[in-house]
Formats: structure tokens, sequence, C-alpha cells
């Protein structure tokens, strides 16, 4: 018998931006189930931290591009004794939390396959929010109630976060006018 020479099939580039999406969606989706399980937590220490006007996390992104994911529940369920602490690594590897940079880079990969709308001024420019804040690198926006006090600030991926803040800007409530 001749021998036939047999080679391993092609990975063609679609393909593996295909196993990239589906690794996105189901990291999504893990951590959307992993906010479900922390909910009841995170609301028993919202309302205890309330009540002493200790520290309570009023709204919290997680967002790069137009990829964006509410971690306000992940934020507050950390709080411990008015302080939350998160040493400095990627927020994307927390529970709660996902790359949302790796979804961000497969939305700009198919927007430039032409899936999208693009041209000069694109609705992506209506998404960066700051020079800082580039099509790359992962924020994490959270606005907090403090002593009674609201406060925002904004950290970049892989920096130490500890909340309150000397860092953080005093901000009006707008809720309570």
């Amino acid at each position: 018998g001749e021998m036939v020479e047999r080679t391993r099939p092609h990975v063609s580039s679609e393909m593996k931006r295909e196993g990239k999406r589906l690794t996105v969606a189901k990291s999504r989706r893990d951590a959307e189930q992993q906010i479900s399980l922390m909910k009841k937590k995170a609301e028993s220490n919202r309302r205890s931290e309330d009540s002493k006007g200790g520290l309570v996390i009023v709204k919290a992104t997680y967002s790069v591009g137009e990829c964006c994911l509410d971690v306000t529940v992940p934020l507050q369920f950390w709080v411990t004794e008015s302080l939350l602490k998160l040493a400095s690594s990627s927020f994307g590897n927390m529970l709660g939390f996902y790359d949302v940079a790796a979804e961000n880079q497969n939305k700009m990969n198919s927007l430039e396959k032409g899936n999208g709308i693009r041209g000069e001024g694109g609705w992506r420019d209506l998404f960066v929010k700051s020079p800082e804040e580039s099509t790359h690198n992962p924020m994490l926006h959270v606005r907090y109630k403090f002593n009674g006090n609201m406060f925002e600030m904004t950290a970049q991926d892989d920096e130490a976060l500890l909340l309150p803040s000397p860092r953080a800007v005093p901000i009006a409530d707008v809720s309570d006018e």
C-alpha cells in the first residue's frame, strides 16, 4: 500500500476568532452567574454599611470601548468594615468580572470585517469617555457613598484599589435633591 500523508486541518483565523468569541461569551455568562450568587450577601452588606454611614457602592462599571459590565454587586460583596481593598491585578480575573478587553477586541475585529458601521467619527467614538480610556485598557468606574457623602473615582486595570480613597472626587448627590 501507498503511504497517505496526513496533515493537520488548517485552522482558519475565522475559526480562531469564533473560538475566542465563544470563550468570551462563556466568561460573560460565568460572571453573570457569579454576580447572581453574590447578590444576597452584597445586599445585606449594603444595608449594614448604609445604616452606619459606611461604604456603599452606588454604581460600579468595568468597561473598555463599548463593552461595559455592571460590577456594583461584586464590589459591595467585597466591602468589609467600611473598606474595599483590591490587590493590584486585573479586575477581569475577579469573581463577578470577566475580560471586557477581549470582548471589545472581538467587536473591533467584526467591525473591521465589515459587520458594522465604520468611518470617520463612527458610533464607537460616542463611547470613548476620556483619553486614558483607550479601546484597549479597561477602566473601573466607581460611585460610592461614605459618611453621607457621594464620591466618584476611576481606577485603571491592574491598579490596586482602596475605598474610601483620598483620590476620589466628591460629587453632589443628585438622587437626594
